[in-house]
């Protein structure tokens, strides 16, 4: 998500800063979800922004099987399902691509 943060403040702030270079940045949701998802996940984000949605798999991380193990195992990388206020921003960076 820092990927999509730094687009986000580069799309808005872009007068002060000179340029942006991001590295295997999240960006884009796959697979992207409807209208009618993305307008329900607002409503609950809205109400309950750390209401638990789905958990986002690990295999898109790398095709190197040794690489997505070491992701996983990795105590400061969080494996749980992702929050609605968090996806809802993910879709808001979606937008900015």
């Amino acid at each position: 998500m820092g990927g999509g943060l730094s687009l986000l403040f580069a799309s808005s702030f872009g007068s002060i800063i000179s340029g942006l270079i991001t590295s295997g940045a999240a960006v884009h949701p796959d697979p992207y979800p409807s209208y009618f998802v993305r307008f329900l996940l607002k409503y609950i984000a809205g109400f309950f922004p750390a209401f638990k949605v789905r958990k986002l798999g690990s295999r898109k991380i790398s095709s190197i099987n040794e690489v997505v193990k070491d992701y996983e195992q990795d105590p400061l990388n969080y494996n749980g399902k992702v929050m609605a206020g968090s996806a809802v921003q993910l879709f808001r960076f979606k937008k900015l691509c």
